[in-house]
């Protein structure tokens, strides 16, 4: 794990956008699915697939290419 590469995006405000806009809708699609997990967590029978589906999408997402 890389703690700063100043490679880790492409020249110019475009890449800079597009890496941004990516990276805001991971960790907000992280922040709503902790959050059903611990609603989960209190009421078990809540939505009981989410958190897994939601898992298996985000790997997917993450590994195209």
């Amino acid at each position: 794990m890389k703690v700063f590469d100043p490679y880790h995006i492409g020249k110019g405000w475009t890449a800079y956008a597009d890496h941004w806009l990516r990276a805001a809708k991971l960790s907000a699609g992280l922040a709503w699915t902790s959050l059903i997990a611990m609603v989960h967590a209190f009421i078990p029978f809540f939505m009981t697939d989410f958190v897994s589906l939601y898992v298996k999408k985000l790997h997917h997402d993450l590994c195209k290419k």
